[in-house]
């Protein structure tokens, strides 16, 4: 019978207790599911709090430019996750590539 190491409750179960990629058992993660439902009032409060504390911070960060080399544009820094993702910017990186071979 092999076993597994759970690493919320600290103990050595049967590996049939876990799923197959969690470190968590499944007790474990039942638990937290609960805990996150039963406190669900709180964590939007606390999230709402968040938000109206760090407002100005939010709307400075999505105001900055960032210079895109490979592209030759500017892109704001909130949407240069989205742009790498580009066809122009992966098209673009591509023929960098190929002029430097």
């Amino acid at each position: 019978m092999e076993k597994r190491y759970c690493k919320r409750c600290n103990a050595t179960k049967a590996v049939e207790e876990f799923n197959d990629v969690n470190k968590y058992c499944l007790r474990c993660l039942e638990k937290n599911r609960e805990k996150h439902w039963k406190n669900r009032d709180k964590r939007l409060e606390m999230n709402k709090k968040w938000y109206a504390e760090h407002i100005e911070e939010r709307r400075a960060y999505r105001q900055i430019e960032v210079y895109c080399e490979i592209c030759e544009c500017k892109v704001k820094k909130n949407g240069m996750s989205q742009h790498l993702k580009t066809q122009k910017h992966l098209r673009n990186e591509e023929e960098k590539k190929q002029n430097k071979s």
